[in-house]
């Protein structure tokens, strides 16, 4: 979906929003492709697709399930790269949680790696700072929030500092039944 956005200075960003839309849960981010100014010149903008917002029907605590539970979705970077698969599971029971994200362009698998669930301040559970890594990438975290009545998805974003070439990524995925 192509979107313009008018900054407060006057310029115009105009590029691609993209939104993976589960039942409880949407991770929404957009992918700029130019900016024009005040004066009507067209200039280049930065072009790195950024998660913009996370947003849904949060799990609370006192109803996160037992056991452990496959999350199965997918997770995009950007505009030409939305075909990426998510796999994450969570141990209810230990409340940690790991996975991998695979098929998107010019990375390699990226591992989402083992970290603690935790219940947050404003009632949300999730993961907070979980490290990923990706060969070729560096500087990776994750976050991760539930969703739904008993956490029937999940939807986050990974980040790379890359060394000031930075990348972010986009997931969501529901249990595997």
């Amino acid at each position: 979906m192509e979107y313009e956005l008018n900054h407060a200075d006057q310029t115009k960003e105009n590029g691609e929003l993209l939104i993976y839309k589960q039942n409880y849960s949407v991770v929404a981010g957009r992918h700029p492709a130019g900016g024009k100014y005040p004066d009507g010149s067209i200039r280049p903008v930065d072009t790195k697709f950024e998660v913009n917002t996370i947003q849904g029907t949060h799990t609370t605590e006192d109803k996160l399930p037992t056991g452990k539970i496959r999350y199965e979705g997918l997770a995009f970077a950007g505009g030409d790269d939305r075909n990426g698969k998510l796999d994450y599971t969570i141990d209810f029971g230990r409340k940690t949680g790991e996975g991998s994200i695979t098929g998107l362009k010019g990375v390699n698998k990226v591992m989402l790696e083992n970290h603690r669930l935790h219940a947050r301040p404003d009632g949300t559970v999730g993961v907070d700072g979980g490290r990923a890594v990706s060969s070729g990438l560096t500087g990776g975290s994750y976050d991760l929030t539930l969703y739904g009545p008993q956490a029937d998805e999940l939807a986050g974003s990974a980040y790379f500092s890359n060394g000031g070439n930075s990348k972010q990524i986009g997931f969501g995925g529901s249990q595997k039944k």
